[in-house]
């Protein structure tokens, strides 16, 4: 997440964020947010206030449905002023607790096993604990949590279109990690590297950026967001941000692109840095 507000790999108290450009400009900002991490990283040092800070923050135990209740409210206050919202969901991290309505539609009906409709089990979920039934519940109680968390951020999409604001907003859909379904013998996440912790979804809908529909399968990184962002906003990035616009990616698809830098760290397991350069 400081990478993302920062656009620096090994982020640290007294860079820039993607914020101050925007409080410089005298946009609103606002942020409604189920993580704790946030609201903490952003109160220290330099970002403690405004305009390395958000103008108004949002923070508690709120599902997705209450992010957006209260995004879309913020969004009501302000009419037809230019604004940045940052909406972190957390349903689809444990504990995994969707509503009942989006687990039928993929658990199997017919499981009696272990794993109820809530599942919070994160130390104890080695390869061994669980069988193959067990698991496919935990992986369904997953998509149930990204089902709801996408009706949530269609309110949103449809709440802009209905202002008369969808054509005039960029969106940025995407995600601080992956999920490990005992892939590499493991469940969570922090413990590797590897594709399904570090592949996670990006939709941008830009308007004038790239027809509907177009997928670049080049590679870019979470610091390249706020440097997009800003572009498209026609802000200028701080002289700290070390990312490139995702512009040049949709310029150059199959461009090979800038080497890909990762580590993971986790109390239990050693601290794991990865490169990918090009196919390596």
């Amino acid at each position: 997440i400081p990478q993302l507000f920062t656009s620096t790999v090994f982020p640290i108290k007294d860079v820039e964020t993607l914020l101050e450009p925007v409080g410089a400009a005298g946009i609103p900002s606002a942020a409604v947010v189920n993580n704790a991490w946030i609201p903490l990283w952003l109160s220290q040092g330099k970002h403690a206030e405004p305009p390395g800070t958000f103008d108004v923050m949002i923070s508690g135990e709120l599902d997705a449905k209450a992010i957006t209740d209260r995004a879309l409210a913020w969004l009501d206050r302000h009419g037809d002023a230019r604004f940045v919202l940052y909406l972190h969901y957390l349903d689809a991290h444990t504990p995994y607790s969707p509503p009942k309505e989006y687990i039928a539609q993929f658990a199997d009906p017919a499981y009696a096993g272990k794993v109820g409709d809530t599942f919070a089990h994160v130390e104890g979920s080695d390869a061994s604990g669980y069988d193959a039934a067990d698991r496919k519940k935990v992986e369904a109680l997953y998509d149930a949590a990204l089902k709801y968390i996408d009706a949530q951020i269609g309110r949103v999409v449809a709440a802009l279109a209905e202002r008369g604001r969808l054509d005039d907003t960029v969106i940025v859909v995407a995600a601080d990690h992956g999920e490990e379904f005992w892939d590499h013998g493991h469940f969570f996440h922090g413990q590797s590297l590897y594709d399904e912790l570090l592949h996670i979804p990006l939709i941008v809908h830009a308007p004038g950026a790239a027809p509907a529909g177009t997928v670049i399968e080049r590679p870019v990184r979470m610091i390249d967001l706020a440097p997009s962002l800003l572009e498209w906003a026609a802000l200028e990035r701080p002289a700290t941000f070390e990312g490139r616009p995702l512009s040049q990616a949709i310029a150059a698809p199959t461009a090979p692109g800038d080497d890909l830098i990762a580590t993971a760290t986790q109390a239990q397991f050693p601290t794991r840095y990865a490169i990918r350069s090009g196919r390596l």
